[in-house]
């Protein structure tokens, strides 16, 4: 017998209303669940303490930024991989997330392909 295995969860953190909103159905029509949230305070507040598989972090946050929470998640094994997306590359969020081992950091716009393949590394094998 077969039990289906849920499918993966993937949280967005992103500030940016339509960006947020595009992920999340990008993320969506690829099968996996997914969450979006404002902010790093919505996040922590979140009242599902479910941990994603994959976290897809905008850096570019207010306070507390998307890098600080980031490095603060980096300490934690049980911390799932992080997608970090960011509208300036060579910026000082982007170093501190990839010095906090971020997955990867990738610049908006980023292209589908590329976003999708990189949660989908992100993801423990089903």
């Amino acid at each position: 017998m077969n039990v289906a295995l849920p499918a993966p969860l993937v949280h967005v953190v992103d500030d940016d209303d339509a960006v947020r909103a595009a992920l999340v159905l990008l993320i969506e029509a690829q099968g996996w669940q997914v969450r979006g949230f404002t902010s790093v305070a919505a996040w922590l507040e979140r009242e599902d303490r479910a941990l994603p598989q994959c976290l897809v972090l905008d850096v570019e946050l207010d306070e507390p930024d998307g890098a600080l929470l980031q490095e603060c998640l980096h300490a934690d094994p049980q911390v799932p991989p992080v997608v970090v997306l960011t509208s300036v590359p060579r910026g000082q969020p982007a170093r501190r997330a990839r010095g906090a081992g971020a997955r990867c950091v990738l610049t908006k716009p980023q292209g589908v392909d590329r976003l999708v393949g990189e949660i989908g590394r992100a993801l423990p094998p089903p």
